[in-house]
């Protein structure tokens, strides 16, 4: 479970696989995606000043957040000293990022990531969290923040030092609750529809 070498986790099992079946024209999927070439793909140049957004190698050794790549996309007001303040406000440290952009035919619209805030029942405030939302909404114009829980999840949440967004600390906010149960029961509405499809009677 814990060997010396990370090489020898589940991970990295297709090394082995790759030696023991000779499989030409072998491909890591370690290899395959490049945070750096998806987002040119998106349009998003490095050298490009008017896009007002940053790539930041502030991750790279995953202290920053050990779920989030090791190059992060963010604001370019924004500095790495302002996420580490931001992070310390969201679970897990998972600070909002770029996650995709779209900026064609005139529409320009982009989807940022985060976890929850750590508002807690006072409703606590970070001028780091603050900032960098600010920020993000003014590249936007405005900003949805979409919270996949019920409403009453993400108000329970704030009872453990959890939470969700007070727009009121945003200006041009707004926040909409999707509704979506926890991790149980999605996962036994998704056993539900496969023991459907297996239904020859169906």
């Amino acid at each position: 479970v814990f060997p010396k070498d990370p090489k020898l986790l589940f991970d990295f099992s297709f090394e082995y696989l790759k030696y023991l079946f000779s499989i030409d024209n072998f491909i890591s999927g370690w290899e395959l995606y490049d945070i750096e070439q998806e987002f040119k793909r998106q349009g998003i140049v490095k050298e490009d000043a008017n896009l007002q957004i940053r790539y930041t190698n502030i991750n790279d050794k995953f202290e920053l957040c050990q779920t989030y790549p090791p190059v992060l996309v963010v604001p370019v007001k924004i500095t790495d000293n302002d996420l580490r303040e931001a992070a310390v406000h969201r679970t897990k440290n998972r600070l909002p990022v770029l996650t995709y952009y779209y900026n064609k035919h005139g529409c320009h619209s982009s989807i940022w990531r985060s976890s929850q805030s750590k508002s807690g029942v006072t409703n606590r405030k970070s001028q780091g969290d603050i900032k960098l939302m600010e920020n993000i909404i003014s590249l936007n114009k405005n900003l949805t923040i979409f919270d996949a829980r019920p409403f009453v999840n993400a108000f329970a949440n704030k009872i453990k030092g959890g939470g969700y967004e007070d727009v009121e600390h945003y200006t041009n906010a707004e926040l909409t609750f999707c509704d979506i149960d926890n991790i149980h029961v999605a996962r036994k509405a998704l056993e539900s529809v496969y023991a459907l499809a297996q239904n020859k009677d169906m």
